[in-house]
């Protein structure tokens, strides 16, 4: 389980979508189970690490769409 979480933390998130099976969903689900299984709390570092790339995205999407509707 430790090198499936390694893989996930070096290669980053897969950039298809926002499901489990990819992007930050599934990369987050990786490392629970990574925690749930091992005991270790940088796990779930490494999973608000990945899903504080998501809040930000949406952040920043929302502002350009409010932006584009308020002109």
């Amino acid at each position: 389980m430790k090198d499936c979480a390694k893989v996930l933390w070096r290669r980053g998130l897969l950039r298809k979508g926002y499901g489990i099976c990819h992007g930050v969903a599934g990369n987050a689900y990786g490392f629970l189970a990574a925690y749930q299984i091992t005991g270790d709390q940088k796990y779930i570092y490494q999973a608000i690490k990945v899903t504080s790339k998501l809040f930000i995205f949406l952040l920043l999407s929302f502002q350009s769409i409010n932006q584009t509707i308020n002109q």
